[in-house]
C-alpha cells in the first residue's frame, strides 16, 4: 500500500457500509489512477456513517450544487465526491478537464461557505486533508454521536443533521440546533433565505 492511502486507511478503517466506486472519469489515465487509490482505502461510509465517499450514488447530490451556487466563485463543472452528516459536500472541480488532479472545495452549511484551497488536489484529500484533519469542522462528529447516543437511528441516504442556525449567524455546535432533515429540501429550502442575508438585503429571522 503507498504511503497516501496508508494514512487514510489509518485514520478511517475500512469503510462500513462498503459501496461501489461512484467516481468514474472520462479520461483512461485518470479512471485507472483513481482505480488504484480505491482499491486500497474503499469508498463508502466512514465514522459510524457520519462521512460518505467517493461511493456509488454520492453524485446523485450533485443538484445540490445548484442550489447553493451563489456561494460559488464561477460556473466551472463540480461533483460532488463525498459529504458528511451534516449536509456539508466535497466537491471535485473540472473532472472532466482535471480528473484526479482537479481541485477539492468544501460546501459547508455550518458556516454557509464555499472554502478553497489552491493546494488541495483529489489525491491530497485522500492522503494528507482528509486524515491529517485539515479541516476539523467537516470531520467534527460530536453533535452527531451525541445524537446516536440517545438511541437515534442511523440517517438514511437522504437525510442530514440539519444546522438551524449557522455558525456564521451565531449559531452553536450543540444538539438543540440541528434536526434531521431531506438534504435536497434543506437546500432548496435555505438557498433564497441564505442569498438575500449574504447580499445584506435581510435578516434570515425575517423570512422565518
Amino acid at each position: 500500500m503507498s504511503y497516501g492511502p496508508q494514512v487514510f486507511v489509518d485514520k478511517f478503517g475500512p469503510p462500513e457500509p462498503l459501496l461501489a466506486n461512484g467516481i468514474h472519469f472520462s479520461e483512461e489515465w485518470a479512471n485507472m489512477l483513481w482505480e488504484g487509490v480505491v482499491q486500497e482505502v474503499g469508498t463508502g461510509y466512514f465514522m459510524d456513517q457520519f462521512l460518505c465517499l467517493f461511493g456509488e450514488g454520492i453524485r446523485e447530490f450533485d443538484p445540490l450544487i445548484e442550489s447553493w451556487a451563489f456561494l460559488l466563485p464561477d460556473e466551472k463543472e463540480r461533483w460532488v465526491i463525498g459529504k458528511n452528516a451534516y449536509g456539508a459536500l466535497l466537491l471535485l472541480e473540472d473532472p472532466t478537464v482535471e480528473g484526479t488532479m482537479g481541485l477539492v472545495g468544501l460546501l459547508d452549511p455550518l458556516t454557509v461557505s464555499y472554502q478553497q484551497d489552491n493546494q488541495l488536489d483529489l489525491m491530497g484529500l485522500v492522503g494528507n486533508w482528509l486524515p491529517q484533519e485539515r479541516q476539523p469542522k467537516f470531520l467534527d462528529d460530536n453533535i452527531y454521536q451525541e445524537w446516536r447516543s440517545q438511541g437515534s437511528q442511523e440517517l438514511e441516504s437522504q437525510q442530514i443533521l440539519a444546522i438551524k442556525q449557522p455558525l456564521s449567524l451565531e449559531g452553536k455546535m450543540e444538539l438543540a440546533n440541528f434536526q434531521v432533515e431531506n438534504i435536497f429540501d434543506y437546500y432548496q429550502s435555505t438557498a433564497e433565505i441564505y442569498k438575500k442575508y449574504l447580499n445584506h438585503d435581510t435578516n434570515p429571522s425575517e423570512t422565518n
